[in-house]
């Protein structure tokens, strides 16, 4: 069968007039989670920011999916969780299902998306407005031990291919890339036009905050128009994935997890969008952020209730 090419396009901006889907839920959860800490509506101070509540567990859990997703390492289930809670620097060589790396190069991987997610915090933290010198940061800190990289590419029946890459962390690519897919070639922004493709993006990122559209549309949007770029040799989808967190944290709402069991969906709404569909991508990001926002809530709560019984078992004690 003759295999059918997917032509890169420029992004397109956001509809400002678009009637876009509002979750009342959400946004009542999200009120609700930023009453129960005392978060004031406008924040002056940056300690005060909500990447300062984004916990330890759910960064460390978001630099292994993230990880996990393009292929790295696939931890085992137990393993993965003793280093969500207590650290990534504990990884060794049996924590993987199919150990491909050796135990300190596991531990390095890990490490690197931890440190690489870690920055892209403190960018959203202090408020700065992003830059495509900060972008290239994140990504040269997620594959800063990447000599290369062995690269697998799933085709729609299941088949893997198998091709390596050569690494430079931090640079932008000098050949084409590209992505084939069952019968469908997905080519990607040309490497000559990646520096005034990526500012163009940027910009456009800047009217849509300013803009109506809900978080969920504006992160579906910057992850589907970095992807359509592909600035890198590698590292793009990681990348991506700390952007639409970031587009998250900026407006102080509970990034989105994308998981390894969202691989398959996740991979085939990444496929739609760069086909101009981007509705199953906004759907998967904004179902993962409102679980993320009512697990967060529930804690503040039980965390709220174990203090007043406490502070009422002191009580009792007093003479």
């Amino acid at each position: 069968m003759e295999r059918k090419i997917q032509p890169w396009k420029p992004a397109a901006a956001l509809n400002e007039h678009t009637a876009y889907p509002h979750d009342e839920e959400y946004e009542r959860n999200l009120a609700a989670w930023r009453k129960s800490i005392g978060t004031p509506k406008r924040r002056r101070r940056s300690e005060q920011r909500f990447a300062a509540y984004w916990t330890e567990d759910r960064k460390r859990r978001f630099a292994i999916d993230s990880g996990e997703i393009e292929g790295l390492y696939r931890l085992r289930p137990r393993a993965k969780e003793l280093l969500v809670r207590t650290g990534l620097e504990h990884a060794r060589e049996e924590d993987q299902i199919e150990p491909v790396h050796a135990t300190q190069a596991l531990r390095t991987l890990l490490l690197d998306e931890l440190n690489a997610l870690q920055r892209m915090v403190e960018h959203a933290h202090g408020g700065q407005p992003l830059t495509i010198e900060e972008i290239q940061a994140w990504q040269r800190e997620a594959t800063r031990h990447q000599e290369e990289r062995l690269v697998e590419i799933e085709s729609d029946e299941g088949t893997l291919t198998r091709m390596r890459v050569s690494m430079a962390p931090g640079r932008f690519k000098q050949h084409e890339n590209l992505i084939v897919s069952g019968h469908t070639e997905y080519e990607f922004c040309p490497p000559d036009r990646v520096q005034p493709e990526l500012e163009r993006v940027l910009a456009l990122d800047e009217v849509h905050r300013a803009g109506p559209a809900p978080t969920a549309t504006c992160a579906a949007w910057m992850h589907a128009a970095f992807n359509a770029v592909h600035p890198f040799p590698d590292g793009n989808g990681r990348t991506g994935r700390l952007l639409t967190a970031w587009v998250y944290l900026r407006r102080n709402e509970h990034p989105p997890l994308i998981t390894i069991e969202d691989r398959a969906e996740y991979f085939q709404a990444m496929r739609k969008a760069h086909r101009g569909d981007p509705e199953p991508l906004r759907a998967l990001i904004h179902e993962s952020a409102a679980v993320m926002t009512e697990l967060s809530l529930m804690a503040t709560r039980d965390r709220g209730k174990r203090r007043k019984r406490e502070a009422a078992a002191d009580r009792d004690r007093e003479p």
